[in-house]
């Protein structure tokens, strides 16, 4: 719930990083996956490059010793992050820095789902104060992301169905950020 109702720069879950405290970033993200992967930001004084990401359990980071993380997954498909810090188990243990566990949302007993559009313009926004120092135009920008999100049982009424327990479950989520 939390996650949902936090406002988050570029819809980039490494953005909600910036909410604790020790962390500090170079530069703002604009967009989920920056250029080549989200950039990590330093954690605890530690260096970026010493941060492990993981989704669902499986290497997030974009190369070992890098400071980007490669897998884009959006706000609305994110159950819990979890970001663990200096004394941790040895089954955390990869790297020097901090340990960031991203968790997936998955199905559950009920169809639930939603739909999405988010939109930036330059006309919704005031013109920067350098470029009006500068007598500049303001920048444009055009930036759609619709996006959707479903879940629940797994099952095809009248073809197959898992009767009164439900064991399998799916969630599917698709964001697609547009450029203008």
């Amino acid at each position: 719930t939390q996650t949902s109702q936090i406002q988050s720069r570029g819809r980039d879950v490494v953005n909600l990083l910036r909410l604790l405290p020790g962390v500090h970033y170079e530069a703002d993200i604009e967009a989920m996956g920056d250029s080549f992967g989200s950039q990590m930001p330093n954690i605890g004084g530690m260096r970026k490059h010493w941060n492990q990401v993981t989704v669902d359990g499986l290497n997030g980071n974009e190369l070992s010793g890098t400071n980007r993380m490669n897998s884009s997954i959006n706000l609305d498909a994110i159950a819990e992050v979890k970001v663990l810090l200096n004394t941790y188990k040895a089954e955390f243990g990869h790297s020097g820095g901090a340990n960031i566990e991203i968790v997936s949302k998955s199905g559950s007993s009920n169809y639930t789902g939603s739909a999405y559009w988010y939109g930036k313009r330059d006309a919704w926004n005031a013109t920067p104060w350098e470029n009006n120092r500068a007598g500049l135009a303001k920048p444009k920008l055009h930036v759609d992301t619709p996006g959707f999100n479903l879940g629940g049982p797994l099952g095809i009424p009248g073809l197959w169905d898992q009767g009164g327990e439900k064991k399998m479950f799916f969630f599917y989520s698709f964001e697609g950020p547009q450029v203008q």
